[in-house]
């Protein structure tokens, strides 16, 4: 690209009108995305790591920490130790149905398809070919609205293809199978128009399609027995950690042998001298924001209050607490802090977008309109 003659064009006003509508449909999206990736860097050079994230980081990552615990595990609890009552169940039903089971309004329809030609090394050809088939497509379409779908199918020795439910959610396909990919034209056309409407030919991903509206089908939702099921897992689920925060407290209180109480019981486990690092994971129990806390702010032969991690409850009682190496921390800090910094910038704009968000309250109407 001659950089020069370009502006000497420019300025003189001799830009080919053959390129011209190019050209400011270039500099158009020059314009926005310059004044997208300006927003970007400023807001990520705003980014700064101070002294004591860049310890933290140290400190979490390479202290280690020796625990005793005992803990249950809500899963290992038998569904025999809980009862779940039918009218909880239709309870959390009705209050959830709203977000949960609600079936949105759905539209039927087929199609006749009209397959695009293997891609020629012949691009003259290939086109001539596609504008073909949308002639026919748009016989086929006038045809219908003349006669019928059926009738023009068979005047033009065509099948309609399989029949589609299609909706308007914006996420996934809306319905339409993937071999033929995303369309909202398809979608405006299903909801906007009455049953038995014909379309215009719509260009779609591997064909042009005629679409045909079969039914509608209005919003409703999923039956109390259709649900059933998966209502009763999620409250036995939730009685299970209950049971299981219960019966861990109620055993430590009343013994601090927790060794013992593991031997005599069915559901709690008891675990000695496991060491990780402040961030690590521990045997069976994993790791949680939670355990990290309580592990930075017990000292030597402190036991912690009840710590929920994914898989657990816990009580854990620090044996041994590495202290930080001076020298290896300040030979390590540039490095930490570098890759803090880094870790910031490459986020700056997006979290600064995503507050702006949270602030807003947004009602999207996009599906009714797109």
């Amino acid at each position: 690209f001659n950089i020069t003659a370009y502006q000497n064009a420019v300025m003189s006003g001799n830009i080919p009108t053959e390129i011209e509508n190019l050209l400011l449909l270039w500099e158009n999206y020059l314009k926005s995305w310059l004044a997208d990736r300006k927003l970007r860097n400023m807001y990520n050079s705003l980014a700064s790591v101070t002294e004591k994230e860049v310890m933290d980081d140290y400190y979490k990552k390479n202290i280690n920490v020796t625990l005793n615990y005992i803990h249950i595990n809500p899963n290992n609890l038998p569904d025999s130790l809980m009862s779940v009552f039918d009218e909880e169940i239709e309870k959390e039903y009705n209050n959830s149905k709203d977000d949960k089971y609600k079936i949105e309004e759905t539209v039927d329809i087929d199609y006749t398809f009209f397959p695009f030609p293997d891609i020629d090394e012949d691009s003259l050809a290939y086109s001539i070919e596609k504008d073909s088939l949308m002639n026919q497509a748009y016989l086929l379409s006038d045809e219908s609205k003349y006669s019928s779908f059926n009738e023009a199918n068979s005047v033009y020795s065509k099948t309609p293809e399989d029949t589609l439910q299609v909706n308007q959610l914006l996420g996934g396909n809306s319905g339409i199978p993937f071999s033929l990919g995303n369309s909202r034209k398809v979608i405006r056309f299903a909801f906007d128009n009455k049953i038995d409407a014909v379309s215009d030919p719509i260009e779609m991903k591997n064909g042009i399609c005629v679409f045909r509206i079969l039914s509608k089908n209005n919003s409703s939702y999923k039956t109390l027995d259709e649900v059933q099921e998966s209502i009763k897992r999620t409250l036995l689920r939730d009685l299970k950690k209950e049971k299981a925060k219960n019966l861990i407290t109620e055993a430590t209180s009343n013994s601090s042998d927790w060794k013992t109480l593991a031997n005599n019981s069915d559901y709690l486990d008891y675990l000695s001298e496991e060491t990780a690092t402040i961030s690590g994971s521990f045997t069976t129990i994993g790791k949680s924001s939670k355990l990290e806390g309580a592990l930075i702010a017990l000292e030597i032969g402190e036991n912690s209050n009840l710590i929920e991690t994914s898989s657990s409850y816990l009580f854990l009682e620090i044996v041994a607490k590495t202290e930080i190496d001076e020298n290896d921390f300040l030979e390590n800090s540039e490095n930490i802090k570098t890759q803090l910094l880094s870790t910031k910038r490459s986020r700056g704009y997006f979290q600064w977008l995503n507050s702006r968000k949270d602030e807003v309250e947004i009602d999207d109407w996009r599906h009714l309109i797109y």
